[in-house]
C-alpha cells in the first residue's frame, strides 16, 4: 500500500487541490473524515453523496420504541429487524450505488461500503484516534452463556485464535439470530464483538505479557484494508507512523509493505503572534480570577476597534453557549479541520494546553504496548518547552507530537497564512508557528 501525506499547514488549500484532482480526473472516489463539517466542504463535487449516521437517517427516528433501544445502545441492525423494517428506508439506501462517496471515518470498515468499487480514497485529517480493547473472562462468559455455545466458550477460554478466525462469520451470524430472539423481550443482548476479541488476542500473543486491555489504534484498520491512501493532515507525525506501522507489523502483518510519501512545504505568513507575558494560565489559574481576562479582551478590543471581529480560545469549561465573556469562542481540541473561525480578524488564546498524568501514560501505551508505563515523577517547568511536564524526558517528547499539535491546529481555525491576522497568546506558542508567523513578545502591563 502507499500512504501519501499532505502534511502543510491548515489555510494553504489542501482541500481545494483535492477537490480539483478529482474532478480533472473524473476520479471514481471515497472521502472520509472524523468531522462532518469537513465533509460538507466537498459537498460542491459532482454526483457526491453525503451519508449519515442511524440517529440522523431513520425514518422511525421519532418513534418511541426506536429511541427506547437507542437510549438502550442497541445496534441499528437488530433496531431495524426489530421494528420489522425492509431495509429499504433513507439509512440502508444511501450506501448503494454511489459513485463519490462522503463518509464519517468510523464506516471506513463497515461492511456497507465497498471499498474496491473506488479508485481514490481520501481521508482529510489525520487517523489519531483510538479504542480500548479488553479481556474479561468473567464478562465475557456470561455474554457466552446467553448463547450456549460451549465450543465458542472452550475457544476464548484458551485464546484458540484460529477457531475463532475460522468461526467469525458462523459465530456473527448465530449471535444476530440469537439478539432477535431475545430483543422480543427484553434489552439483554449478547454484547460480544468477536473481531475486537480477535485482535485483543493477536495484540496479547505479539507481547505474552498478559495485559487485561490493549489500546487499538484506528489507523490499524486503515493498514488492513491495505488500499493506498490520501491523506490531508497538517498534524502528521512520521516518526508517530512509523512507530503504529511497527506495531501493527509485529502484532499483525509482519509482512505489510507500506510505501510513505509526505509532501510538506515551508510556510511564512505577515500575520502577528504575541506571547504576552511569561505566564501559562492554567485552568487553576484562570479559575482563581476570572474577571481579568474580561479587561484583557476589552483592552484588546481599544487597540483594535470596535469593527474588528475577534474570537478566543481557551479550555472547554470556560465557554459558555459558545462565548466567553461575550467573545464568540471555542476551545483546545474542538473544531478540527473546521473553518468556522477563518472570517475573525484577532484571535486571542487563554490557557497553555496540556494533559493530566494519565493522559500521558494514556499515549505511551498507545505507542509501546508491550510496556510498562514509566514513573512519570514529579510534574515541573524543568524542560525544553517550558509548560508544565513531567520530569521523565519520555513524556515530554509524546506531549510534543501528540498535545502541541493540537494547539497548532487550533490556532490555525484563523487561517493565519491565507489572511493576515493577529494572535495574542496568554500561554505556549507551538514553535511551528513562531517559524510560519511573525512572532512577538510583549509584557502583560503594556497591553
Amino acid at each position: 500500500m502507499k500512504y501519501s501525506v499532505n502534511a502543510n499547514p491548515p489555510g494553504v488549500g489542501k482541500t481545494f487541490n483535492e477537490k480539483k484532482n478529482i474532478i480533472n480526473n473524473k476520479l471514481k472516489a471515497a472521502i472520509f473524515s472524523k468531522e462532518h463539517a469537513l465533509l460538507n466542504e466537498y459537498e460542491s463535487l459532482p454526483y457526491s453523496k453525503h451519508v449519515r449516521g442511524f440517529k440522523h437517517t431513520c425514518e422511525l427516528i421519532e418513534n418511541n420504541e426506536v429511541k427506547r433501544l437507542i437510549g438502550e445502545d442497541i445496534p441499528p441492525s437488530l433496531i431495524c429487524g426489530h421494528m420489522g423494517c425492509d431495509l429499504k428506508c433513507e439509512y440502508h439506501r444511501q450506501f448503494k450505488r454511489i459513485r463519490l462517496l462522503l463518509s464519517p471515518l468510523n464506516y471506513f470498515n463497515s461492511n456497507k461500503i465497498d471499498l474496491d468499487k473506488y479508485e481514490f480514497i481520501l481521508i482529510d485529517e489525520n487517523v489519531d484516534g483510538s479504542r480500548e480493547l479488553t479481556y474479561n473472562k468473567e464478562e465475557l462468559k456470561k455474554e457466552v452463556n446467553k448463547l450456549q455455545w460451549l465450543a465458542l466458550w472452550e475457544a476464548i477460554d484458551s485464546m484458540d485464535i484460529e477457531w475463532l478466525i475460522d468461526n467469525t462469520i458462523k459465530i456473527n451470524r448465530m449471535i444476530m439470530i440469537k439478539n432477535e430472539e431475545i430483543l422480543k423481550s427484553n434489552t439483554n443482548i449478547i454484547r460480544l464483538n468477536i473481531d475486537d476479541l480477535i485482535n485483543f488476542i493477536m495484540i496479547d500473543n505479539a507481547y505474552e505479557i498478559n495485559k487485561p486491555s490493549y489500546p487499538y489504534p484506528d489507523i490499524f484498520d486503515i493498514f488492513k484494508k491495505g488500499r493506498d491512501i490520501r491523506l490531508l493532515s497538517a498534524t502528521f507525525d512520521l516518526s508517530v507512523f512509523n512507530k503504529l506501522l511497527e506495531r501493527y507489523r509485529r502484532e499483525f502483518d509482519p509482512l505489510l509493505e507500506c510505501e510513505i510519501i509526505v509532501e510538506q512545504e515551508p510556510q511564512s505568513s505577515k500575520s502577528l503572534i504575541i506571547r504576552v507575558g511569561n505566564s501559562h494560565h492554567y485552568k487553576s489559574t484562570m479559575r482563581k480570577s476570572l474577571d481579568k481576562y474580561d479587561l484583557y479582551l476589552k483592552q484588546i478590543r481599544k487597540l483594535h476597534g470596535v469593527h474588528c471581529q475577534i474570537c478566543v480560545l481557551t479550555y472547554k469549561e470556560f465557554v459558555k453557549d459558545g462565548k466567553f465573556f461575550g467573545v464568540p469562542a471555542f476551545w483546545f481540541g474542538a473544531n478540527k479541520g473546521v473553518n468556522l473561525y477563518e472570517h475573525y480578524d484577532v484571535l486571542v488564546v487563554f490557557g497553555s494546553f496540556i494533559y493530566d498524568i494519565n493522559g500521558y501514560k494514556e499515549l505511551h501505551e498507545l505507542i509501546y504496548p508491550g510496556q510498562l508505563a514509566p514513573d512519570p515523577g514529579e510534574v515541573d517547568l524543568n524542560n525544553a518547552f517550558g509548560v508544565m511536564l513531567p520530569v521523565n524526558g519520555k513524556y515530554n517528547v509524546l506531549w510534543q507530537k501528540f498535545v502541541e499539535t493540537q494547539t497548532y491546529d487550533a490556532i490555525h481555525r484563523v487561517r493565519p497564512l491565507r489572511y493576515i491576522r493577529t494572535i495574542y497568546c496568554f500561554g505556549y506558542v507551538p514553535h511551528k508557528l513562531m517559524l510560519e508567523l511573525e512572532y512577538r513578545t510583549m509584557l502583560e502591563e503594556t497591553l
